[in-house]
């Protein structure tokens, strides 16, 4: 297992909350975000992630930072694919634009909790039992051959089972009541419904991200296998992983950006 210093650790948690205040406040007043403003602070997220992978580098060595890049690249990709997710959620609780932010940014925080949550318990299965290892390959495989022969599972947000536990626990208005998820009403506590042009433009990314999965599973196995089987049966470098991992994705947003979607 990787020896991260505890200042490092406090540096990475200091980092992403200081993060999500600033993004909290600086959207505090409900308003549509043009491309223009999206994209410098999309950016300035982009440089702020680079610079605390300099961090890794500099402070645990080469190979821990090209793992920061690879995981990173990976996510940054995997979250762009998510957006026809969000687009479906917005359009199918008819969300106003002025309020999607608030919406995004608490789904964020929520799955920074429990993406700490599951990384921990996964960490710990993996380092008491690294045959798991053959079982999470055998789920990224099936993953990439639904992707690849366009078997991708629908998504109706009304049929999930939150939306039908909400629904359930308290009742929902049909209309929204500015940006507040819950109001009252008649003394009851009632919720609201509040619970994109370059998306044809992404077509073929969910191939390539289909490809890269498979890349993944691949590198678990060997790396199971090296430690269960065998120490001779080779591992996949990570710079090498890092490096077909960019290869795939720029190949996947070119062929995206020369047949967009009609």
């Amino acid at each position: 297992m990787l020896d991260v210093r505890w200042w490092l650790w406090g540096a990475f948690a200091a980092t992403v909350i200081v993060s999500l205040v600033i993004d909290l406040l600086a959207h505090r007043t409900a308003h549509v975000i043009g491309f223009k403003e999206a994209a410098l602070w999309s950016g300035m997220w982009v440089i702020l992630a680079l610079a605390f992978g300099a961090v890794v580098l500099l402070v645990l060595g080469p190979r821990p930072g090209t793992e920061y890049a690879t995981a990173w690249l990976l996510e940054k990709s995997l979250s762009v694919d998510n957006l026809f997710v969000f687009a479906l959620i917005f359009a199918y609780f008819k969300v106003p634009r002025a309020y999607q932010h608030r919406v995004l940014f608490f789904g964020v925080f929520g799955a920074l909790v429990f993406r700490g949550i599951f990384l921990s318990l996964g960490v710990a299965v993996v380092g008491r039992f690294t045959a798991v290892l053959f079982a999470f390959a055998a789920i990224l495989f099936y993953s990439t051959y639904k992707i690849l022969r366009g078997e991708e599972e629908t998504f109706d947000p009304g049929r999930s089972f939150a939306v039908r536990l909400l629904r359930r626990a308290i009742p929902v208005r049909d209309d929204y009541a500015g940006a507040k998820f819950t109001v009252r009403e008649a003394g009851r506590r009632v919720g609201t419904p509040l619970l994109a042009g370059l998306l044809d433009r992404s077509r073929y990314l969910s191939r390539g991200l289909g490809v890269i999965l498979a890349i993944i599973g691949v590198k678990l196995i060997l790396q199971a296998s090296h430690k269960m089987i065998d120490e001779s049966i080779p591992e996949i470098p990570s710079l090498l992983g890092l490096a077909v991992i960019v290869v795939v994705l720029t190949v996947s947003v070119v062929a995206s950006l020369r047949h967009p979607q009609k």
